[in-house]
């Protein structure tokens, strides 16, 4: 069995992804978060707007709930990797070597 360890090469996407999932487990970036719901909802496509009207008039709170998180999720992904794109693009992220 093998068990040198080999340099890893890492790509652009791999920096990214990597902070943007360091970004998520902040607080800025935090889907319960009440600001990050309104930005949500703020920037609702109509499709999303109709589904969460539906859930309302159809007293389904499970549904709504569930809807509204995924949309403040999605939009924090959104959000996160804007940032990491801009961070990487700055120069601060990347190989430090």
């Amino acid at each position: 069995m093998n068990t040198e360890t080999k340099d890893v090469e890492y790509f652009e996407g791999d920096f990214i992804d990597a902070r943007v999932v360091e970004l998520l487990n902040t607080p800025e970036y935090d889907p319960n978060r009440i600001a990050n719901l309104s930005s949500s909802l703020a920037s609702a496509n109509l499709d999303d707007t109709f589904t969460i009207w539906d859930h309302i008039e159809n007293k389904d709170w499970a549904k709504l709930g569930l809807k509204l998180h995924c949309m403040t999720m999605a939009n924090m992904e959104k959000q996160a990797e804007i940032a990491a794109i801009g961070e990487y693009n700055a120069g601060l992220l990347g190989d430090e070597s």
